[in-house]
C-alpha cells in the first residue's frame, strides 16, 4: 500500500501509518467500497493470504466481488526498516472472518 511520503525518519510513526492504512483497506473491503479499496492499494501491491498469492489488480477484479469480510483484526505488529531506509516491511498477526460468494466461511489466523 502506497504511504503518500518516503519513510518519515521515526520507525514508530511509520508503523502507526502502515497499520492504520491496513486497516483502512480491511475497511473499505468490510464496507464493500472498491473506490476506496482502488484509492488504498499501490500498483505494485501483492496480497497474500490463505487462499494465495494475488496483485493488485487479481484483488479488485477477483476477490473483491467474492469476498465479504466480516472480521479482521490486527495483533503484534512488527516493522523492520531495511538497510537502505526507503523500504520497511510490515508484518502482523490477524484474525479475520469472511465468506465468499460461493457459500464458504473462513475463519483464518494469519502471520
Amino acid at each position: 500500500m502506497t504511504t503518500g511520503s518516503a519513510f518519515p525518519g521515526d520507525p514508530g510513526q511509520l508503523l502507526s501509518i502502515l497499520v492504520a492504512r491496513e486497516h483502512a483497506r480491511a475497511d473499505a473491503l468490510i464496507r464493500k467500497e472498491r473506490r476506496a479499496l482502488d484509492s488504498l492499494l499501490a500498483p505494485d501491491f501483492i496480497e497474500v493470504n490463505s487462499l494465495g498469492r494475488f496483485e493488485r489488480n487479481s484483488v479488485l477484479d477477483t476477490l473483491f466481488p467474492l469476498l465479504n469480510l466480516r472480521i479482521f483484526t490486527i495483533n503484534d505488529p512488527h516493522l523492520q526498516v531495511m538497510q537502505d531506509s526507503e523500504t520497511a516491511v510490515l508484518t502482523y498477526r490477524c484474525f479475520e472472518e469472511l465468506d465468499i460468494q460461493d457459500g464458504r466461511k473462513i475463519k483464518d489466523c494469519s502471520m
